[in-house]
């Protein structure tokens, strides 16, 4: 039994802490990005495996189905990952709405301008559901992502501070 051993320490975590506060903002952007650019990777790959013309240029619109996975500017702390595509003109991103949820059986009524005796099936677009298992497939990876950049920074702040 040893008694009368004193350890002391001293030091100051102030200066390390106040510099990870003051740059937190800027990780957090990163960290979203990160994570936001991996989830849309996924819905990218789900799109085109679900909808496996997706990536071939359809002549009437200047882009293809696959271009439609986005993700938004951070604002304050989040961002959104879509796949609604763009509004831009001549932009067929729009369309994926309709693989995503799929459609109601649809019939043609008139045909050139005469009202059909019997309306005509045309058909439904089934529901593929690529966005929302990209996401519930891939949502713990993109928390362990942003965990990690976090985690990352930080220790850089710590380490150039000793």
């Amino acid at each position: 039994m040893i008694e009368g051993i004193n350890f002391k320490i001293s030091g100051s975590f102030v200066g390390p802490f106040e510099e990870v506060a003051e740059q937190m903002p800027r990780i957090e952007k990163r960290a979203l990005y990160k994570a936001a650019i991996f989830l849309r990777d996924c819905v990218r790959k789900s799109i085109i495996s679900n909808v496996p013309k997706s990536t071939l240029r359809n002549p009437k619109y200047n882009d293809t189905l696959a271009d439609a996975a986005r993700f938004t500017k951070v604002d304050g702390a989040s961002l959104t990952v879509h796949a609604l595509g763009t509004r831009a003109s001549g932009s067929g991103t729009y369309r994926t709405r309709f693989f995503e949820k799929g459609t109601k059986e649809r019939y043609q009524k008139t045909f050139n301008g005469v009202k059909l005796k019997k309306k005509r099936r045309l058909g439904k677009i089934g529901a593929t559901n690529f966005f929302s298992s990209a996401i519930e497939a891939n949502r713990t990876q993109a928390q362990q992502i942003m965990a990690d950049v976090i985690g990352q920074y930080v220790q850089e702040i710590f380490k150039n501070n000793n």
